[in-house]
Order: C-alpha cells, then structure tokens, then sequence
C-alpha cells in the first residue's frame, strides 16, 4: 500500500452537470453552479431532488437520507507526493474521493483519502471511509462506517477497527494493550453508533483461549474456540465452536468446528470428529457420520467422506457420483460439466476428472492437469517452465504463453493474462485463439461493465480505459481513472490535468467539475 502524507484539501468545483437518469445523454442535462466559500462554515442546501455541498472543509460530511439510493464513489481531485521508495525519484499521485448518486448529484465532496466497499454478511454493502489515512492501517485515520445509500452513519471509535457487518448491526474489533499483552475485543453497534454489547469478554482476557467469529450470513455466525492447556507436561489443544444470533445468543452448542452458511447450508463437526451439514434452522441435513465434507456451495454438491470412498450428493439427497480412493480428498471443480479433484495425501499430487465418465481431465495439447485454483470462467491453466497453456473444459488449448504470471480474469470472448512480474498484460480471444503482445501496462483488475477495463502505463504512471470489443484505448495518458460498482450501477471518474469528468457505464458524463491538484 502506498506511502501517505496528509496535506490539506485544495478543491474547486465549479460546475455540477445533473442528469435525470444513467441512460440520459450529457446534452440533456441543465448546469447548476456553486463555489466553495473561505470561511469554513458547514452550510448545506437542500432541495427536493438535490443535496449541494456548499464547503469541502467539513470533514465526513455524509448528510443520512433515505433518498439517494445506492451511493458511488468518484474522484474528485487528487495530491502530488515523492515516493519514500529508496532511490526512487517518482511522483505519486493520490486520489481523494467523494459520494454521490447514480446520477451525478453529489452528496459529498471529495473530502475523503480512501475508501473501502465491506460486504455485509446478508451480500450488501457499507463504505468504510478514510481520512488522514490512505487504508493500510485499519487504526489510523479518522473512519466512518455508512450504509450503501447514506441512511446511516457514524465515526469509528478511537482504537477500533472495522470487522463486519449485516442486518442492524456492524462489529468493530477493538484492542487494549495491558503489561505487553494486547487483548481483543468484538464489540456490536447498532446503526445509530450505539454499542449493543461486547462479545464474551471472558475469551478476550483469557491469554490460554484464541476465537474467530464468522459471517452473520444467514442469521447465524459460527464461533470457533481453541483452548491451549499444558497437561502432563504437553501442550493439548481443545477446539469447541458453536452459532451465536444477532443478540449473542448461542446456537446450536457441542460443537468442535463450524462453518459460515452459505445458500442454506453450513458443514460442522461434533466432538466426535466426524462431520455434517446443518440449515440455519439447526436441523440435520447431513447427520455427521462422514470423515470428511467438501462443499461446493456454487454447484450446491457435498462430497462426504465414507471409508474407501465419497458420495457427491446434491441438495435433494440424492448420490450424483461415488469415488473410490482409500486416501485422500475429493472436491467437486465449479464448472458447466460436473468436474471432481481427487488429492494424494502422500504426493499432494491433484488429478481431474471428468465424473460422467471417469476419464482424466487434462490439457489435450500438453496432457498436464490444471494447476489447483488457477481457474477462472470455465478456463484452465497448466503451467510447465515458465509457459502456461490455457484450455476450456473440453481440454481443447486456447493458447500457450511464454513468461506466464497468472489468468486473472475472463470478460465474455476474452481471457486476461498477466506476465510473471504483473507489469504487463494480454488479451487472448477464446473463440479465434488469437492473442495481443505484451502490453507494456499493469491491468488494475477494473473493469467498467464488462468491456472497458482500466491499465496503468508501467512507466510514466498514467491510466488508460482500454476497449476489449476495438483492441484499443478510450482515454489514454489520464492522471487518475476510478471505477466504483454498487448494486450493478457503475461510475467512472476520469481526471485530466484539472479537469474532472464522471461517467456512467455507457459513457456519457454525468457529472463535470474541475480541481486543482494538491501538493
């Protein structure tokens, strides 16, 4: 994470383009113009339709109202500082962030150094925002938690950090340093920066007790406890986990190990060591009588641990494949055609196979498998001295690449790689099995509806909007591109010299302003 220094906000917005809406072209929408005022008094306007921020010196200036809908982040201007690398001579350049609607109303200045977009645990979203701080610390900096469409805010406490959030509650992880022994508490807050109650403090202040809490994904979050005991001179270690509510209360107890639910579903282990699947009702739907439990929660498949062999079973109960192996692991690939792995304990060798037919799944050109976890959109990757071919799930080769690094993202027709070092990228088609040289950028791993994806040029540090469809660029050479995603709607903030433009998925600007950059 970059070096940070805070220097104060120089900002000049001028002109705020409104649009009635996303799919309205830039001609259509009516300029309203204000200007920041010297003196620092916190003034806000409000109209039916729009909030006006009337000053930028008013830090976390975030007004709550139900009416904004999903919030998006835009740049609104940035700050110039040396790089602190050794021997290094670079400029690096700082975005500052501000909030506003889908349209291009703003909500809030671009008062802010960093930001961060936490899933909840119920798949929504709330922003963390950042200032005097640029996010690599989760303790530095002034921090505000807010709700994906501002109807709620509320600082963080000194010396806590955020930890998760869902439903009416968000919980901060806070810590107390005590004769050299740091203690760690888990504290629920109600969306009105309340503290509700502190999670067991029992377990923060026992040295011997280490815990980790999990999602509140489905109403339940699963509580994982390790007791570390010298007994007979040896050192035992006692695992005990259990569900707690959104009140504290337990769930579901005796317990050795459990899992966050996901789509309905949750693997445990019982103080037997053997394994299960719960609801989030507390009901059985796996009695735990299995050594072992592979969840594929994409395909909604369990592959269970019987001796000498699995059973894949699907949501109805019913046995879709029986593997044999004495030893081992089997797990189910996500894919279209139904795809197991099957890992030698001894080996560590991973083996593919297609479960229809038995047969090995492999790249047809190289026979190799593919490599564990590089696969991403129904492609795979098998890497041998620095050449990695890519192939499709009928084995057939897409291509092979020299100086491979990693695939990295597939966006329709098209695969994205890059090299060894991660400073240059490539496009590959699927379908024409044609591929781009090297670029000499680094792919930030933004992409603006699925075409449009953002390149960092790897040697004067400027940033391009790259278009898969024409292999070329939209902009190229811009100070600083940001892209925000929030519930499907899209921006994009491009600054150029002072020039600041917002736009929306389809291209058209929605917002114009100018700044000037801070040094």
């Amino acid at each position: 994470m970059r070096p940070f220094k805070y220097i104060c906000i120089i900002l000049s917005i001028v002109t705020l383009m409104l649009s009635a809406g996303c799919g309205q072209s830039a001609d259509s929408t009516q300029p309203t113009f204000f200007q920041l005022k010297e003196d620092p008094v916190i003034t806000v306007e409000k109209t039916d339709t729009v909030y006006k921020r009337l000053t930028a010196d008013y830090q976390g200036a975030l007004v709550p109202a139900d009416n904004y809908g999903p919030l998006q982040t835009f740049i609104g201007g940035y700050y110039e500082y040396k790089s602190t690398a050794e021997g290094s001579t670079a400029t690096v350049k700082n975005p500052v962030y501000g909030l506003c609607t889908a349209d291009g109303t703003v909500v809030v200045d671009a008062v802010y150094d960093a930001y961060k977009l936490h899933p909840t645990d119920e798949g929504s979203y709330v922003y963390e925002l950042i200032i005097g701080a640029d996010g690599s610390d989760p303790y530095q900096g002034e921090r505000y938690i807010a709700a994906l469409d501002g109807s709620w805010m509320f600082k963080i406490p000194e010396k806590s950090a955020f930890y998760s959030a869902g439903g009416d509650r968000v919980i901060l992880e806070r810590t107390r340093t005590s004769k050299k022994i740091t203690y760690t508490y888990h504290d629920f807050y109600d969306h009105k920066g309340k503290r509700k109650f502190t999670f067991d403090k029992t377990l923060a202040e026992d040295q011997n007790i280490s815990y980790t809490i999990g999602a509140f994904s489905e109403g339940l979050a699963p509580v994982n406890i390790l007791i570390r005991e010298k007994k007979d001179g040896k050192m035992v270690d006692t695992f005990k986990a259990y569900y707690i509510d959104n009140n504290g209360k337990k769930v579901q107890e005796g317990l050795t190990e459990c899992e966050s639910f996901k789509n309905g579903y949750a693997v445990v282990r019982n103080d037997k060591g053997l394994f299960g699947v719960l609801t989030p009702k507390g009901e059985w739907f796996l009695e735990p009588n299995y050594r072992a439990i592979n969840y594929n929660s994409d395909m909604g498949l369990f592959a269970s641990a019987s001796e000498g062999y699995f059973e894949i079973f699907d949501k109805e109960k019913k046995v879709v494949k029986k593997v044999f192996t004495e030893r081992g692991t089997v797990e189910v690939v996500t894919s279209e055609r139904l795809i197991y792995l099957k890992v030698n304990p001894d080996t560590e060798r991973v083996e593919y196979f297609y479960a229809d037919t038995d047969e090995p799944f492999s790249c047809k050109e190289t026979g190799q498998f593919p490599d564990s976890g590089n696969s991403v959109g129904g492609l795979f990757v098998c890497v041998y001295s620095g050449t990695g071919t890519i192939f499709g799930e009928d084995g057939e080769a897409v291509a092979s690449i020299g100086d491979f690094g990693e695939l990295v993202d597939r966006f329709g027709n098209t695969a994205v790689v890059v090299n060894e070092n991660d400073r240059k990228v490539c496009f590959v088609s699927v379908s024409t099995k044609q591929r781009t040289e090297w670029m000499k950028h680094r792919y930030t791993r933004e992409c603006l509806d699925g075409r449009y994806l953002v390149l960092e040029n790897s040697s004067d540090k400027t940033y391009g909007l790259y278009d898969l469809l024409t292999n070329s660029f939209v902009f190229e050479k811009c100070d600083c591109i940001g892209l925000s995603t929030v519930n499907g709607n899209q921006l994009l903030s491009v600054v150029d010299g002072v020039n600041i433009t917002v736009y929306n998925k389809e291209l058209k600007a929605v917002l114009n302003a100018a700044t000037l950059s801070r040094h």
